[in-house]
């Protein structure tokens, strides 16, 4: 247990410590927002880039991690979407409950926690994390929110707009480019590595740093009922499908163990303004702030229960 405490205990304090500097004044929380746009428009893609650029292409695209982690993500949608619509929950709802359930924080809780554990895979996870979220899960929510709305787009209009949005966000540019460039099989000048290394490297406790900070302030309001079931959705039901899942594809117990843990994080930090005119904000905000906190507990925990594939690996 003491191995699985040092492993998460970092995480989990420099987010605190983000949160301790706004509550105390040191930091605004305009700033923890700047500190989030230097990591996802600078330092993970210089990360990911590198990471990706120095690999074999079998490394950083596992079809099988892919479907496995697009199986969890579908399976815990269609779960939220079925409960809530028996509930007589209404349309926008049931698209804010799929969002907030299979949207895990990869780029900021996520890829920390894996450099920790594994850091030889941490950056192509994050890599197929993303791609599985950005073309599939997300698009699919953006869609039954808009359709939710009496004035809603075509859904292949609305695909078309998200996935173009997406292909814009330097994170997505940086992947592309570095699948690309691992396609050539050229070698990346050790200068490049150097430098797309360090900058890099500033990823991962800023990161967690700005969710710890965002989290000041948070309203705690809404509904407090569809909420907590969003919340359980995120950090319960989402891993537990992945194990499921596993039973189906299987996976080495490194990869294994990235996809639980993956899918065991709380939602990402966008939640809230992609559910923005929904009329739900409340919710995800509400919720956000409940699964960041229980994390603690139940992310050490998927750890802890986890630890016998991580020896496996070793």
């Amino acid at each position: 247990m003491l191995t699985v405490f040092a492993i998460t205990l970092p995480v989990f304090a420099v987010m605190a410590l983000g949160y301790i500097t706004v509550w105390r004044g040191l930091f605004a929380p305009a700033e923890m927002r700047t500190f989030g746009k230097f990591v996802l428009n600078i330092a993970l893609p210089a990360l990911l880039f590198g990471t990706l650029a120095t690999r074999d292409l079998s490394e950083v695209l596992n079809p099988a991690y892919l479907a496995a982690y697009a199986l969890a993500g579908l399976a815990t949608g269609a779960v939220a979407l079925a409960v809530l619509g028996a509930q007589g929950e209404g349309a926008a709802r049931r698209a804010v409950g799929w969002i907030g359930v299979n949207s895990p924080n990869s780029a900021f809780i996520g890829f920390p926690l894996l450099t920790f554990l594994a850091p030889d895979i941490a950056g192509p996870v994050l890599a197929m994390n993303f791609l599985v979220e950005n073309f599939l899960l997300v698009p699919i929510g953006l869609i039954l929110l808009d359709q939710s709305k009496a004035t809603g787009a075509g859904a292949l209009a609305l695909l078309a707009r998200t996935i173009w949005g997406v292909l814009q966000r330097p994170l997505m540019i940086a992947l592309l480019l570095g699948l690309a460039f691992a396609m050539t099989g050229l070698d990346l000048p050790a200068v490049a590595q150097r430098l797309l290394g360090f900058v890099g490297a500033s990823a991962s406790a800023l990161a967690l740093f700005a969710v710890g900070g965002g989290l000041y302030g948070n309203p705690a309001r809404g509904n407090r009922g569809l909420a907590a079931q969003i919340t359980i959705g995120k950090l319960l039901i989402h891993p537990a499908l992945a194990l499921a899942v596993l039973l189906i594809v299987p996976l080495p117990p490194l990869m294994a163990t990235a996809l639980v843990l993956s899918c065991a994080l709380p939602m990402f930090t966008i939640y809230g303004v992609l559910v923005q005119g929904s009329g739900e904000e409340g919710v995800a905000s509400l919720a956000m702030l409940w699964a960041n906190l229980a994390a603690v507990v139940t992310v050490t925990a998927a750890l802890w229960y986890l630890q016998g594939w991580v020896q496996a690996a070793a």
